[in-house]
């Protein structure tokens, strides 16, 4: 990776637009029907020590005491997620501890005010599952998964098949894990804890347990005091004979090869080192995740079963392919460590008048940071403002050793204080008439030979040239999984097409006020263009996007929204070659051609 192009976008975020929705799915468990809006604000990014859900290079939040912060740009701008009815959550939401899990960039499931919620439109609108804080939550695949929670002084499972929409309760017990990792669909192990008397009540010792139905029933095949006080942190594995797990308070990385028997403390790099997340592709290949008692955070490989360790340096672990995709809590500690900033320079500015007309809420914000230590910090200024109910970013980015990095910042300025509200955009230039459409560019059907037809369940098709990959997400080996998103790769490995389906249109919002919100909600950068149009008879609208995914990179993104019925689908085609628009990358008439033969089939 090297050093990326001075960066000058305008990114719209979702606010405040209410969203009403159909549901959680019948026969879900839900202890009320009790629904919360969450409204986004800016925020400077977020420390490397944050945990919380990495769901994709694009996507992720974090989460801590009193906060939910997320990002849609690849960590490049993070909103801070408020309850818009503060005045109901205030005092209990700014001292509990929020937790965070997502399975796609829409569905996941929150704890807010000790309550578990579900979201389906990317943690806008949420809907209570429980009226208890979630303990544990894991899937083993995109379809099934078990959460916990702690009621009455004992652990109730629930397990689900249905991509969490809806949770079947099926066993519980004394004790219960609080952090899963799953093998199979019904084989997973486990971390919680359990009291011990010889301890006092603040000192329960850590256990490693097992469970053979997916979840139903834990057994405990370990005690962590049988060695040394400690209570755990993370666990991998590979295989039901071969674990790992990570100490509280010892900092050890602890590792069984039969099953939990036996036991053995496994040396780990660096001075004072505390062991944090663990995970392992094989029982040979692995990372870990330590905090060096001089350096800090840092990650180290191995390709011997843990035998030795090479540390890796920043500039490695910030390589997009140097971690596994599996790795969650890696490749989350990847993305905050490429946009890492230092706290010390950040300065926020409230209001920064003056304000243009009709423009509220101006905010400033700016702060230096680095990405790569030998190419020296980089300065970020960023404009916060609101139009109606919809937020808005301007910023600018620079090396700080360019003589006009502060005429870049008044170029910003400038153009923020020249901006002004268009309730209708100008349509893209080219668009063509066609009559069913009224004015809307059509796409045109054509015939391609030769194409291979991939039919998904959730009620599309569409063909696509030989040679190229089609992929889901690591736990979606199923293409065809209508709950998945698909995404095309073309063989020379410069950008991709996905098509997705999104959260459904409410019966309570017309198409055009539909399209108005997810256009917003599903990419929160710069807006190049947008156009009307149709596809396979549905309405449609195409939207150019303007956004930074790669530190080298200013890309562009092209995204169709398209209903059918309710149903809303997604289909977008990146590319990533610099100083070329995407219509003259050399993949768009590839793409052109695939949108010419989607469909959409009965499901």
């Amino acid at each position: 990776m090297s050093s990326f192009r001075t960066l000058l976008y305008v990114s719209s975020l979702l606010v405040s637009l209410g969203l009403g929705l159909t549901g959680v799915g019948s026969g879900q468990v839900s202890r009320n029907s009790g629904q919360l809006e969450l409204v986004l604000g800016p925020t400077a990014h977020p420390s490397v020590d944050d945990n919380g859900s990495y769901i994709d290079e694009m996507h992720a939040f974090v989460a801590g005491i009193g906060r939910i912060e997320r990002t849609v740009d690849g960590g490049i701008t993070w909103q801070v997620m408020t309850p818009k009815a503060m005045h109901e959550f205030n005092d209990i939401y700014r001292d509990s501890l929020a937790k965070v899990f997502f399975l796609t960039p829409m569905r996941g499931w929150l704890v807010i005010n000790d309550k578990t919620w579900i979201t389906e439109d990317g943690g806008s609108t949420l809907t209570t599952v429980f009226n208890q804080p979630y303990e544990g939550l894991a899937f083993a695949d995109a379809t099934h998964g078990w959460l916990n929670i702690y009621e009455n002084g004992r652990y109730i499972n629930y397990v689900t098949r249905t991509t969490g929409r809806s949770w079947q309760a099926c066993g519980e017990g004394d004790n219960g894990p609080g952090n899963v990792h799953f093998v199979t669909a019904e084989f997973a192990w486990g971390i919680g804890s359990e009291r011990d008397p010889r301890l006092p009540p603040s000192a329960p010792q850590g256990t490693v347990m097992q469970t053979t139905d997916g979840g139903c029933t834990w057994n405990t095949v370990w005690r962590g005091n049988e060695m040394k006080q400690d209570r755990f942190i993370d666990i991998a594995s590979t295989s039901r004979t071969d674990v790992w797990v990570t100490g509280v308070y010892t900092g050890s990385l602890f590792h069984s090869a039969d099953g939990g028997k036996t036991w053995r403390v496994v040396a780990i790099p660096g001075v004072s080192s505390h062991a944090a997340y663990v995970y392992f592709l094989n029982s040979r290949q692995g990372w870990i995740l330590f905090y060096d008692g001089i350096e800090g955070a840092e990650i180290a490989h191995t390709i011997n079963g843990a035998d030795t360790w090479t540390v890796l340096t920043r500039d490695e672990i910030r390589k997009p392919d140097s971690l596994p995709l599996g790795w969650k809590e890696g490749k989350l500690f990847q993305m905050l460590l490429r946009r890492v900033a230092d706290r010390r320079s950040v300065s926020l500015v409230h209001p920064a008048p003056p304000n243009p007309s009709g423009m509220t809420n101006l905010t400033k914000i700016e702060y230096d940071f680095s990405l790569f230590e030998r190419e020296g910090p980089q300065r970020h200024v960023a404009y916060f403002f609101n139009f109606d109910q919809k937020m808005f970013q301007a910023s600018v980015s620079y090396w700080k050793s360019e003589s006009k990095g502060p005429e870049r910042e008044q170029v910003l300025k400038d153009i923020v204080q020249s901006l002004r509200h268009e309730n209708n955009p100008p349509k893209s230039a080219g668009s063509q008439a066609s009559p069913e459409t009224n004015g809307a560019s059509t796409v045109q059907v054509g015939a391609v030979s030769l194409w291979k037809t991939l039919i998904n369940r959730a009620g599309w098709s569409v063909q696509c040239p030989p040679g190229w990959k089609v992929l889901s997400c690591t736990y979606c080996p199923d293409v065809t999984d209508p709950d998945v998103f698909v995404s095309f790769h073309p063989p020379s490995g410069h950008g991709v097409i996905t098509i997705e389906h999104l959260a459904d249109k409410p019966v309570n919002r017309s198409t055009d006020q539909w399209f108005d919100w997810i256009e917003h909600a599903a990419d929160a950068n710069v807006r190049m263009s947008e156009e009307t149009m149709s596809l396979d008879g549905r309405q449609a609208v195409r939207v150019r996007y303007r956004y930074l995914d790669a530190p080298e990179t200013e890309a562009e993104r092209e995204i169709l929204y398209v209903i059918d019925k309710s149903r809303t689908f997604e289909i977008s085609v990146w590319v990533d070659e610099r100083g070329v628009s995407i219509e003259n990358q050399l993949e768009y008439p590839i793409y052109q051609q695939m949108l010419s033969t989607f469909r959409f089939t009965d499901h």
